[in-house]
């Protein structure tokens, strides 16, 4: 059996036509030009290599330890946006609560454009909910916040915190499938993005959790949505905080970095 299929046996004999054209108006001291340059740059590649490849090994070192930074934040009800990476405080002893804090605050105005940017349907719900949350009022922001991050979510995929009536997947689940099976390339930044879609978040957990210990994972979306008596404290700047930091996530993630394709769900 052939490792080509027909298809792929047409393409190669298209690309190889077109070279064997565009080659044909070429007359001999022009292709001894092009081999001399093509030698050059052969020796240059073979001189360059080890940085090259020292260079990539760099890359997919940092890949890892933020794949690693990433998943332990999200334990913690908090995510990545599109500043986040290049954001540094000088306090080295700062908390996580407190990079993520300063990180939002310092960021706000691009954060916000570019949530609204990529959700302009959303846009007056959203504005309003950022106005909120600048006012201090994380008691009307945060549920509007998480409201907003499940219906995005199913922009693409679907609900982040209730199972498709179809297929019984929740977004994240649909997320790593399309990834296994080929449907989904993630790029550099995207597979560390995944992340937060492997754990189980305080975010998706039932009310009960309402430990102290819990709670300080972040906001519970089930308790404070159905009004749970366990959650009656839910708004307090740290919650509205991670709030932000979920719907920005959910944003890049979802529409920027895996939104590649016309398909809108809901």
């Amino acid at each position: 059996m052939s490792i080509f299929s027909n298809f792929e046996w047409q393409r190669i004999a298209e690309q190889a036509e077109a070279a064997r054209l565009a080659l044909e108006g070429i007359d001999q001291s022009q292709l001894e030009r092009i081999s001399e340059l093509a030698e050059h740059l052969d020796r240059y590649i073979q001189v360059q290599m080890p940085e090259i490849e020292e260079a990539i090994r760099q890359a997919e070192w940092w890949q890892d330890r933020q794949k690693v930074n990433v998943a332990n934040l999200a334990e913690q009800g908090w995510f990545p946006n599109w500043f986040t990476f290049s954001f540094h405080l000088e306090d080295e002893d700062a908390s996580d609560d407190d990079l993520m804090i300063a990180q939002i605050e310092h960021d706000w105005s691009r954060i916000t454009e570019k949530v609204l940017e990529l959700c302009p349907k959303r846009k007056e719900i959203l504005a309003t909910a950022f106005k909120l949350h600048e006012e201090g009022n994380y008691i009307a922001s945060i549920p509007l916040l998480l409201i907003q991050a499940d219906g995005v979510c199913a922009e693409r995929f679907t609900y982040f915190f209730s199972a498709d009536k179809n297929t019984g997947h929740r977004a994240s689940d649909q997320i790593l499938k399309e990834i296994e099976d080929g449907t989904l390339s993630p790029s550099f930044f995207g597979e560390i993005l995944i992340e937060p879609f492997k754990i189980r978040l305080q975010l998706t957990q039932g009310s009960s959790k309402s430990s102290a210990a819990a709670k300080a994972k972040g906001p519970n979306r089930h308790g404070i949505l159905h009004g749970s008596r366990r959650h009656l404290d839910y708004g307090t700047k740290i919650n509205g905080f991670k709030a932000i930091s979920f719907l920005s996530f959910v944003v890049y993630a979802v529409l920027d970095e895996f939104g590649n394709d016309d398909r809108e769900r809901d």
